[in-house]
């Protein structure tokens, strides 16, 4: 494949998640094979349908990676090309998300290769598009599309008010990679939470959404027994507080196991978390039996 056609991004990590994606997917679409709805997949951060790897994971912080010997390099297809492949039942309508002008050229490129597919590329940023396409949800959808969505950020991008958007659905099963290794490093150990100001808190509050800062700040006796604000060190209580707030709009529908990614240095880096869009209870079982088992399978 062309340089200019593949994105360069580093770890074993990328290609572990889109081996869970994919597997997701035809799981899905298999077990809907026979239902009357209609499939959508939607890819939030779309990129230009094909991952450009190094021979050896890097160190897990999804920088872009300079190649010096071109022998080394691993192409993979990304996630825009995995669903566009997917042929048991097919999608009925897949929407590429990309704001960036030149992996959107690529897209449509990838679009008109396989034109026989219903594939619609949108340069937009995928927030406002994500929650106008949600909030139009039952007017132009209805109750006969079911949906997976991919978000797939480069860093700290998914507002929280999307997320609310997309569980408001009820009809779009979501997977998302989230940096909590990222997240950590934005907040401050030593911090009293009304103290969080400026750009910082306004990234933490797009980011999680409601009261958030007091769910990691605790005030604690330090060295000289005098009382501190702080917050435990690592990405546990990162992960904790944002899977909370999940919980608190998808309720049952979030799948309790996820899978963490570490880099090559064994510190946590990324989260994979998966979110069923239907209510049903029927649906919800199936979903997370089949998530669940996908987060849990040996690499």
């Amino acid at each position: 494949m062309a340089k200019s056609q593949s994105e360069k991004y580093g770890g074993d990590w990328t290609k572990r998640k889109l081996e869970m994606l994919r597997a997701y997917l035809n799981a899905y679409t298999t077990a809907l094979k026979n239902k009357p709805f209609k499939l959508l997949y939607i890819d939030a951060f779309a990129g230009t349908g094909s991952v450009e790897l190094p021979a050896k994971g890097i160190d897990g912080t999804r920088e872009i990676v300079q190649f010096v010997d071109d022998s080394a390099r691993d192409v993979i297809e990304g996630s825009a090309m995995i669903a566009t492949k997917i042929y048991n039942k097919k999608f009925d309508e897949l929407i590429f998300i990309e704001q960036n002008k030149k992996r959107c050229q690529d897209l449509k490129a990838l679009a008109k290769r396989y034109a026989s597919r219903n594939i619609r590329v949108k340069q937009a940023e995928a927030n406002a598009f994500l929650v106008e396409l949600c909030q139009s949800w039952q007017a132009e959808r209805g109750a006969s599309w079911r949906g997976v969505l991919f978000l797939d950020p480069f860093g700290a991008q998914v507002k929280w008010t999307t997320i609310e958007s997309i569980a408001n659905t009820k009809a779009m099963d979501m997977w998302i990679w989230i940096p909590v290794s990222g997240l950590s490093r934005m907040l401050p150990v030593d911090k009293k939470p009304e103290d969080i100001s400026g750009t910082l808190a306004q990234t933490l509050d797009k980011v999680f959404g409601g009261a958030h800062r007091e769910k990691f700040y605790k005030i604690q006796i330090d060295l000289f027994q005098e009382p501190r604000s702080s917050r435990a060190r690592g990405v546990e209580m990162i992960r904790t507080v944002y899977k909370d707030q999940l919980w608190d709009v998808f309720g049952a529908r979030l799948l309790k196991d996820s899978r963490l990614f570490y880099n090559d240095k064994g510190s946590p880096s990324f989260e994979f978390v998966f979110c069923t869009g239907s209510e049903n209870e029927k649906a919800i079982t199936l979903a997370h039996k089949i998530a669940s088992h996908i987060i849990k399978a040996k690499e």
